[in-house]
């Protein structure tokens, strides 16, 4: 068992639903943060003084891109990269010069390293980390979290997909206007929507610390490969909610830019290969129970 965890990104609500996980089983839960208090460290002690002993260390930092009440303004793309790359860069050096450096070192990624596309099907063993804005910005996120070789830690990548949960993520703001009847699809809903519950996104976390069969990326992400138009149909059905209405694309693309709307009207199809032949055992393998367990 892992006796001491640190956590980069703790107080967020990736981090924060894996430290209830790690805490739940007895292991000491240490939060790497903005800001000091009771089991916390900030960044800037890190900095300066380097991280404390440990077994593990896990980085979930960066900046929710999926938060639409936030524009996609210079300084909020400014916040997206340094929130992923120096935080992970800054972890990475002081895991590398710790004098007894923890057994693993779970960094973070997304399922945009994979271009998207409608006919290929991705796992970890496919190309990525360029075509297009996401893609790049995975690579420089994964590259700046690399051990040098003559660390004898562990290093494994969860390539996060869209996380679904009852009161976090995407979810609340998703089946909001099915609950007054005006869900619809986005674009053409033909596009892949790569996602994973909540519950499998932690067990998949606490899979990668704690099986040492998990190096490199694994993906976070669900075996079922849906469309936005089938994720809209079974949302629509179990909340028992017409689905009537198309965002179109334009629309998308005014109100978030470019890039941002790119991470909703296009997909991957990507699998979870690693994570299925290491062992891992998905609770939730498909939409319908997913959706079915949210709305219980």
């Amino acid at each position: 068992m892992l006796k001491k965890v640190v956590i980069g990104g703790g107080s967020g609500y990736v981090g924060g639903l894996i430290k209830k996980a790690l805490e739940r089983r007895g292991t000491e839960v240490i939060v790497l943060s903005r800001s000091a208090g009771a089991g916390r460290i900030t960044w800037d002690e890190v900095r300066g003084n380097g991280l404390p002993e440990c077994d593990a260390v896990v980085n979930c930092s960066g900046q929710n891109v999926l938060d639409f009440t936030k524009r996609w303004t210079p300084e909020f793309e400014r916040s997206v990269r340094e929130s992923r790359i120096d935080r992970t860069r800054d972890l990475a050096k002081s895991v590398a010069a710790m004098a007894k450096p923890p057994k693993v070192f779970v960094a973070t990624s997304g399922i945009g390293y994979y271009p998207t596309s409608a006919q290929k099907t991705y796992d970890e063993s496919s190309e990525g980390g360029a075509g297009d804005y996401w893609s790049a910005l995975s690579q420089e996120w994964e590259d700046s979290g690399k051990l040098l070789a003559s660390v004898s830690t562990r290093h494994a990548i969860v390539r996060l997909s869209v996380v679904l949960g009852r009161d976090g993520g995407a979810y609340p703001q998703m089946r909001f206007p099915f609950a007054f009847g005006v869900g619809g699809n986005t674009g053409t809903g033909e596009q892949w929507f790569p996602w994973v519950h909540e519950e499998d996104m932690v067990g998949i976390f606490l899979h990668a610390l704690e099986n040492d069969a998990v190096k490199g990326p694994i993906n976070g992400i669900a075996p079922e490969s849906d469309t936005n138009a089938q994720f809209v149909r079974k949302l629509a059905s179990i909340m028992h909610r017409p689905y009537l209405f198309t965002v179109p694309g334009f629309v998308m693309s005014t109100l978030l830019g470019k890039d941002r709307s790119a991470m909703l009207l296009e997909g991957q199809n990507v699998k979870p290969t690693v994570a299925m032949e290491t062992g891992y055992q998905f609770k939730y393998p498909d939409l319908e129970s997913c959706i079915k367990a949210l709305e219980s």
